[in-house]
């Protein structure tokens, strides 16, 4: 059944079966054929819009997860924000799987190394003396941490918190 433009109808005229059929019955059915729908759902499921004709379903996933956007899509993923806490005694390089929110604990004299800046903007990296070491953090390649390529804390509890722009780390 296809849609059809309703009947202009003034005061007066005759409304017949056939034309009440066509213009109030079978229009709205003919919408609702056209329509959006999801083929399978499940409780908790998200019902999301994944084109202009299409909606699509994000099953709930982990407990706890929320639902995030890749731009282009919607997905469930545990929620950001949260601390992810190394201690290491030992040169290290800081991994981008490591976390966009990454403390490491320091207990002993070494570098860390921080991941590269491309593609990281807003990530942040603390870096704490928890010892009486010093700890030397040292940028990426020809990056740069507040201008210079290398950063030191050599007081036993202090604490280096460093933005990545997408080009260097700066203390903040």
């Amino acid at each position: 059944m296809a849609y059809s433009a309703p009947s202009t109808i003034s005061t007066g005229d005759l409304i017949t079966a056939a034309k009440w059929n066509a213009d109030v019955v079978a229009n709205p059915i003919a919408i609702y054929a056209g329509g959006l729908s999801v083929t399978s759902q499940a409780t908790g499921d998200v019902i999301v819009a994944s084109s202009s004709t299409q909606l699509g379903r994000v099953a709930p996933g982990t407990s706890g997860n929320v639902l995030t956007s890749t731009g282009s899509a919607w997905a469930s993923a545990a929620p950001g924000g949260g601390l992810d806490v190394l201690a290491k005694t030992g040169t290290y390089t800081v991994a981008t799987g490591d976390g966009s929110n990454v403390v490491v604990l320091c207990t002993g004299t070494f570098t860390v190394t921080l991941y590269a800046a491309s593609g990281n903007s807003g990530n942040v990296i603390q870096v704490k003396n928890v010892s009486t070491g010093t700890i030397t953090v040292d940028a990426n390649a020809s990056e740069t941490i507040d201008g210079a390529t290398t950063q030191t804390i050599s007081a036993r509890y202090t604490s280096l918190s460093l933005v990545c722009d997408g080009t260097n780390w700066h203390i903040i």
